[in-house]
């Protein structure tokens, strides 16, 4: 059996509570353009978990790691071109107007 945890720490807004409320609004928009945009890169992962599962469940110790490098490798791919498509999450709002802080 195995098992998916995801975790990623929220960036913060130094001296938020001093901020104008539009650039209170402006973070809080980029933060959940950023919450999606982290959630897609999830959901590529867990596509790919019955990918290490069938690949790995079942091997000779010998071969073990050797397959999970490989499968590893493919998965990342489709990270990176994720992030490429995405320009790391700009195509999907993730950027920040600083001109309001």
């Amino acid at each position: 059996m195995m098992e998916w945890k995801q975790q990623w720490r929220e960036p913060g807004l130094e001296q938020e509570h001093g901020r104008s409320p539009a650039a209170q609004a402006e973070w809080r928009r980029m933060l959940g353009s950023l919450e999606g945009h982290e959630n897609e890169h999830a959901e590529i992962a867990r596509r790919w978990a019955p990918t290490f599962q069938e690949r790995l469940l079942g091997q000779r110790e010998s071969r073990l790691q050797q397959r999970f490098d490989q499968t590893l490798r493919k998965a990342k791919k489709e990270q990176k071109q994720f992030d490429r498509r995405t320009r790391h999450g700009q195509t999907q709002g993730v950027s920040l107007d600083t001109s309001i802080l």
